[in-house]
């Protein structure tokens, strides 16, 4: 299926980490110089199908975006949709491994997130970060084509096995099936970039 954006996976803890030892979760990185320009707390995502619960749910992500370039006067932001794929139940659960302000710059390789990692296995085997890029003049997701054939080729070595469209497996690129508007080099739709 058509999608824009990437994902990073993380590696199950061998023992669960208590929620209240925040810095003990993975650390989420900036990866660009720029300045935070949007933070969702608590995002209802559209209810999917989980297999160990054997029904729909909607789960609650997190997020931070940050402005890292400007596209035709508007800036462009790489989000980061952090989804530890749990509903906690409280608004306020998240707000802890968020490590970052609006408006806060940050430079490239700082720590702006922890990743939460929920204490039941089935869960967090499908916790991962999306990622994309925004072109916020026109609030429209575009590929994450920022990294070079070398990182692109190690994180499909990683999310290779996941990434499916029907019984094809998604090639190594950061857009696939795209769109126009979802290539961010304005040269048309693309099978993957």
């Amino acid at each position: 299926k058509p999608h824009t954006g990437a994902h990073v996976y993380f590696r199950i803890p061998d023992k669960p980490i208590p929620a209240r030892n925040v810095r003990a979760f993975p650390a989420i990185y900036a990866v660009a110089d720029g300045y935070v320009s949007r933070i969702d707390e608590y995002f209802k995502l559209r209810p999917i199908f989980n297999r160990a619960l054997g029904k729909r749910i909607a789960n609650h992500r997190y997020g931070v975006t940050l402005a890292i370039a400007r596209k035709d006067g508007a800036a462009v932001n790489f989000h980061y949709s952090i989804e530890p794929m749990i509903d906690p139940g409280d608004p306020d659960f998240y707000k802890p491994f968020i490590l970052v302000k609006r408006g806060q710059r940050v430079k490239k390789g700082d720590v702006i997130a922890r990743m939460y990692i929920p204490p039941r296995r089935e869960f967090a085997q499908n916790t991962h970060i999306h990622f994309n890029l925004m072109d916020t003049g026109k609030r429209q997701f575009m590929a994450p084509t920022i990294f070079g054939d070398k990182i692109v080729g190690r994180f499909h070595r990683v999310w290779g096995k996941r990434g499916l469209d029907g019984e094809t497996r998604i090639p190594p690129c950061m857009g696939y099936r795209l769109s126009g508007p979802e290539n961010p080099f304005g040269t048309g739709a693309k099978k993957q970039l």
